[in-house]
């Protein structure tokens, strides 16, 4: 046995060695650590880990990837909703459609909200 794996050895087997979580701040023993030496093929546990956090990485990309697809979109379709109604409005006055405009104008606004004098039904 190596220096390394006998140090690991002790390490795991020793119930008063403790180390510190970077992510939660805790103190947790290291015999219920999976602890390999840098320079060894790592356990079938931290393969695992591994395999698990690179699967839950690859679908957080795909799931960006979709989301910025959706807001692409999503920005292009109410870009071209937003732009088409003064086109429109150009296009009736220039093919004298002002009535056309007229209706078109008490039409939405009766949608948003009733017309004065209008009865509440």
């Amino acid at each position: 046995m190596t220096a390394t794996s006998v140090l690991i050895a002790e390490l795991q087997r020793g119930p008063r060695f403790r180390a510190t979580c970077p992510v939660c701040m805790e103190d947790f023993p290291l015999a219920d650590a999976v602890l390999f030496a840098l320079g060894a093929e790592p356990p079938p546990a931290a393969l695992t880990a591994l395999k698990a956090m690179r699967t839950r990485i690859r679908e957080r990309k795909a799931a960006l990837r979709a989301s910025r697809e959706r807001m692409t979109k999503g920005a292009r379709r109410t870009a071209q909703a937003v732009n088409l109604g003064p086109v429109l409005r150009r296009a009736v006055l220039c093919f004298g459609g002002t009535a056309l405009l007229r209706w078109a104008e008490g039409h939405n606004r009766s949608r948003s909200a009733p017309r004065r004098g209008a009865s509440a039904r």
